[in-house]
């Protein structure tokens, strides 16, 4: 059998729009797939809180750890005591809806625009991601309770302590206590930076001066690559954060998020009277920051 090789993107069989028109489930499960894989900063960060069946959640914000009364020796047939406990301040947190649509006009395609609908899968799956990382990036940071420590100098200053600033901010984490004193126990093990922070971690002779001895080939300032964690801290990027700001958390503890509608793409439908195809993303979900004291947000970085 003759077989042609295949030597650029061009060759072999090729898919066209009317192609992704033929099954309304082609578009809807491509967007999906590619949020999916670039995912919500928030669900990386946060634990699941179930579903939102009702669109909000009552939660409870820095319940202690412990309870209110200690053990006690219990003498031979002495009836044990019940231990006293006690919750946090409730809250009420209200589930959002945010959707876009992305549509396919009759012209796109009989021109076969193959580019234009390709661009606005990645427009609308960009557009949700950056929207919904926003808006969590904005609640989280601001979230009463949650510690702030100034960094020492900007990290970009050639004076910077990037290493001292974090081991703050993880004390203020790990030294976390109840109304009545009691230390909640967080370990944090997150760092949130958004790419400009990333940026100047590379060129940092803060970080730099510690890849010494058999660990030097994989100093940042040698291949302009950054491991996934850092001081210890697993490592996220996120555009929602702040400029000039950086957070340490105990991920999967400082708080929960809940769907009221799970991430979505309706099925591509018709409308004759404008000639378009279209599919509605959607997701409709709630955060709830219930210990906000296992976060801290570091501020004065850039």
């Amino acid at each position: 059998m003759t077989t042609t090789p295949v030597v650029m993107a061009q060759d072999g069989p090729q898919i066209t729009v009317n192609d992704l028109l033929k099954n309304p489930l082609t578009i809807p499960r491509r967007i999906i797939n590619d949020i999916s894989k670039q995912g919500f900063i928030a669900d990386r960060l946060l634990r699941k809180g179930g579903s939102a069946v009702s669109g909000a959640a009552l939660y409870y914000v820095s319940t202690p750890m412990y309870p209110d009364t200690d053990d006690l020796v219990v003498a031979d047939g002495g009836e044990i005591p019940v231990a006293q406990t006690s919750v946090g301040n409730p809250k009420v947190a209200q589930s959002t809806l945010r959707a876009q649509g992305i549509r396919i006009t009759k012209r796109m395609r009989d021109r076969n625009q193959m580019d234009l609908v390709t661009q606005g899968i990645t427009q609308v799956k960009n557009g949700m991601t950056r929207s919904w990382d926003q808006t969590f990036m904005a609640a989280l940071t601001t979230a009463s309770g949650l510690s702030t420590v100034a960094a020492s100098a900007k990290w970009d200053s050639g004076t910077e302590k990037i290493r001292k600033d974090l081991a703050k901010a993880m004390q203020k984490v790990t030294d976390a206590a109840d109304d009545n004193g009691g230390i909640f126990g967080w370990v944090p093990d997150t760092l949130v930076v958004d790419p400009t922070t990333l940026t100047n971690f590379l060129g940092s002779d803060d970080l730099a001066k510690v890849y010494i001895g058999n660990v030097a080939n994989q100093n940042a300032q040698l291949d302009g690559k950054l491991g996934q964690q850092l001081f210890g801290l697993d490592l996220y990027l996120s555009r929602g954060l702040t400029a000039g700001t950086a957070l340490v958390l105990q991920r999967g503890v400082i708080g929960f998020i809940a769907d009221e509608r799970p991430l979505q793409a309706t099925p591509t439908y018709y409308r004759e009277e404008i000639e378009t195809w279209r599919s509605d993303v959607s997701r409709a979900s709630l955060f709830g920051l219930d210990q906000p004291t296992a976060g801290c947000v570091l501020t004065n970085v850039r």
